[in-house]
């Protein structure tokens, strides 16, 4: 199986996101396990969100499977990573403009 990779942006690059990972990625990617260990930063018990007035917070408890914290833009690129080790094409700074169907295929 051949396999491509597109982005329009150049890695590792920024990106926002809560930056929180649970142990069931490993259930479900775990050839992953070896790129992102390495990478984690801490773990949590627990997360605050907080109103931009400050004024209102809402408190989350994770029971089961302590989350792990992550930059979002070393997660990414330690994924991109991993898909080239395993022979995957990988094409940044490309946007796609067109694709076609064929024979019941995407191209």
């Amino acid at each position: 199986m051949k396999v491509l990779v597109i982005d329009k942006s150049k890695f590792p690059r920024d990106k926002a996101c809560g930056g929180l990972l649970t142990a069931r990625l490993f259930d479900e990617l775990p050839e992953l396990e070896p790129y992102i260990k390495p990478i984690i930063e801490c773990a949590s018990n627990d997360v605050n969100l907080y109103s931009p007035s400050m004024k209102y917070r809402i408190d989350f408890e994770f029971p089961e499977g302590t989350p792990w914290n992550i930059t979002r833009e070393v997660f990414d690129n330690a994924v991109l990573e991993a898909a080239g080790d395993v022979g995957a094409e990988i094409m940044t700074e490309t946007r796609v403009s067109d694709f076609e169907f064929n024979g019941g295929v995407t191209v």
